[in-house]
């Protein structure tokens, strides 16, 4: 039982100290390979659940990407650190030549309430 409590409040605790894993960011995923990472930047309370990341493109020359590109190019998002939270349904769209808003992205409460994420 107190088992449970501790759990459950650990979830909820790292659930508010990282926006639900938000802050911790996203890998850009096509194809199997990360072409971007895309670092938390801001939240607008007035921006109705939208959150704003920088991207850092991967590769030496940005890919002409737009935002109908990027949506039809079905990119996955890989939580930076619990990579075994991978999003293909959300919302998206470039708000600056190095800024992206996304909606709908968030590490389940589960994930947070494991000991440690995949991999660590």
């Amino acid at each position: 039982m107190l088992a449970k409590f501790w759990r459950n409040w650990r979830a909820k605790n790292i659930a508010e100290t990282t926006d639900f894993g938000r802050r911790h960011g996203w890998h850009a995923m096509l194809h199997g390979e990360c072409i971007a990472d895309l670092e938390y930047f801001a939240w607008d309370e007035n921006s109705q659940f939208w959150h704003t990341y920088r991207i850092v493109w991967r590769t030496p020359q940005p890919p002409p990407f737009s935002h109908e590109a990027w949506a039809e190019s079905h990119v996955i998002l890989r939580n930076r650190r619990y990579p075994q939270v991978e999003l293909t349904d959300y919302l998206s769209a470039f708000v600056a030549d190095d800024r992206i808003a996304l909606r709908g992205v968030h590490v389940p409460l589960d994930v947070l309430a494991a000991r440690q994420p995949v991999g660590s």
